[in-house]
């Protein structure tokens, strides 16, 4: 059933007879680190449950040392996962790239469509978008751990603006995923285990502690 609905979508697009016959639109090579012999340029848009795997996007690395070039149409810019790096590419885009599962952060990114790119590298992983990094941020007071939830939102929010060569539409699209992760912060900092490891053994306080996280997020 979803590959009856990929076809019906797939031809409904306009002009998709004629741009599906074009050349690639965009070009990715360079090195991965500690993935599995293939690799997926996962979409991240709406869509990615709806439309099947694209054996296009599928990336073989060459040798041992985990280089690749894989090329694919695009008829929009859209969101890609690689791993766990975000990536926005937009048709055109021609990037050298290193990735490493283990660490996203340090990804780097050149050429064409590069600097929307090392911007997404500090992107919260898309199934926990949480600035609490699994808890370990967690803060001594309830305020405490609100106010560096904030804080990590305004200081990205800065990133973002210091980021040139990209689309006014990728720059909103970046302010609704940092208001986003701000909101699931908070929600993450209601969990009993980010609590601060220096009342997780004492009942008392860490019920204290949550009653008052839990006042306090209310407005926010």
């Amino acid at each position: 059933m979803r590959k009856i609905f990929a076809a019906i979508y797939l031809l409904a697009l306009p002009g998709y007879h004629t741009h599906a016959q074009q050349k690639p639109a965009i070009t990715l090579k360079g090195t991965l680190a500690h993935f599995t012999n293939e690799v997926e340029v996962q979409d991240m848009s709406e869509f990615q449950y709806l439309l099947p795997p694209l054996a296009e996007r599928l990336i073989l690395p060459e040798d041992s040392t985990g280089k690749f070039q894989i090329s694919f149409p695009l008829q929009a810019p859209n969101y890609f996962r690689i791993g766990r790096n975000i990536l926005y590419l937009t048709p055109g885009d021609d990037l050298t790239v290193f990735i490493d599962y283990n660490n996203p952060a340090f990804a780097t990114f050149k050429g064409r469509g590069s600097e929307a790119n090392m911007f997404l590298r500090q992107t919260p992983f898309p199934k926990g978008g949480s600035y609490m990094e699994a808890g370990s941020k967690a803060q001594e007071t309830p305020q405490q751990t609100i106010d560096y939830i904030l804080q990590a939102g305004v200081n990205r929010s800065k990133q973002l603006d210091s980021v040139t060569n990209v689309s006014a539409v990728f720059k909103q699209l970046e302010k609704g995923r940092i208001k986003a992760d701000i909101i699931n912060s908070l929600l993450d900092g209601q969990i009993t285990f980010y609590r601060p490891r220096s009342i997780r053994k004492d009942s008392v306080k860490m019920k204290l502690y949550g009653d008052e996280y839990e006042v306090l997020i209310k407005p926010l």
